[in-house]
C-alpha cells in the first residue's frame, strides 16, 4: 500500500497597490506559503514561507511585453527523514486558479487570481501565475512526462529537496486599466506527495 501525505500551500496571496506616490515605494506583493504534512515517515517543508513581488503597478505591466515574466522566484520542497521512499516519489499539484486559454481572454479574472474594481472588466485579468516546470493545465507533471520523481540518484533519501518556480506574467493581450485596478491577486494550490 501506498502512502499518500497532502500539503496544503494555502493563502498564496500577491497584494499591489495601484495609487503611485512620490518617493513611496508602491505595488509590492507579498507571496506567503503555508504548508502542512502529515506522515510517519518523512516530513517536507517549503524553503521560503514569504516572498515579496515588487512593482506590480499598472504602469510597469502595461510597460511589459504581453507574456512577459514579471517576478520569479524559486521555492524548494525539503524532504528530510524520507529513508523509506524508494527510488521514486509521485508529486503534484493542483491549482486553485487554472491560467486561462490565452492568459487574459474572457473568463481571465477568476482563474488568474487577478480583480478590478469595476465589474464591467471582471472578465479580463492582466496577470497571471504559474507553477513550474509546468504547462498551462491545472495539473502539471515535473518531469515533464508523468508524476513520478526519480529520485534513484539521491544518494541520502533522508534529505533532499524539489525545486519549484513560482512566476507572475502578463498576460497576451490584456493591458490593465488603471482606472479600474485593484490588483487584488490570490491563489491556494495544493501539494499531493505519495510514496509507492
Amino acid at each position: 500500500m501506498s502512502l499518500k501525505t497532502k500539503l496544503s500551500l494555502a493563502a498564496i496571496c500577491l497584494m499591489a497597490s495601484g495609487v503611485v506616490a512620490a518617493a513611496t515605494p508602491v505595488g509590492n506583493g507579498t507571496l506567503t506559503i503555508n504548508g502542512t504534512i502529515s506522515a510517519s515517515t518523512c516530513t517536507v517543508a517549503p524553503s521560503k514561507t514569504s516572498l515579496t513581488v515588487p512593482n506590480l503597478v499598472p504602469a510597469n505591466i502595461d510597460a511589459a511585453a504581453h507574456n512577459a515574466e514579471l517576478y520569479k522566484d524559486t521555492v524548494s520542497f525539503d524532504f528530510k527523514d524520507c529513508g523509506a521512499a524508494g527510488n521514486t516519489i509521485v508529486m503534484k499539484l493542483t491549482r486553485d486558479v487554472s491560467a486561462p486559454d490565452g492568459a487574459g481572454g474572457s473568463g481571465a479574472l477568476k482563474k488568474a487570481g487577478f480583480s478590478y474594481s469595476n465589474g464591467a472588466d471582471s472578465q479580463y485579468s492582466p496577470l497571471y501565475y504559474q507553477l513550474t516546470p509546468s504547462s498551462t493545465a491545472n495539473f502539471f507533471m515535473l518531469d515533464g512526462s508523468g508524476n513520478n520523481i526519480d529520485i534513484s540518484a539521491v544518494q541520502d533519501k533522508g534529505a533532499f529537496s524539489i525545486p519549484v518556480d513560482l512566476v507572475v506574467k502578463t498576460a497576451v493581450s490584456t493591458g490593465v486599466d488603471t482606472g479600474n485596478y485593484v490588483g487584488n491577486f490570490t491563489a491556494a494550490p495544493t501539494w499531493s506527495v505519495e510514496y509507492p
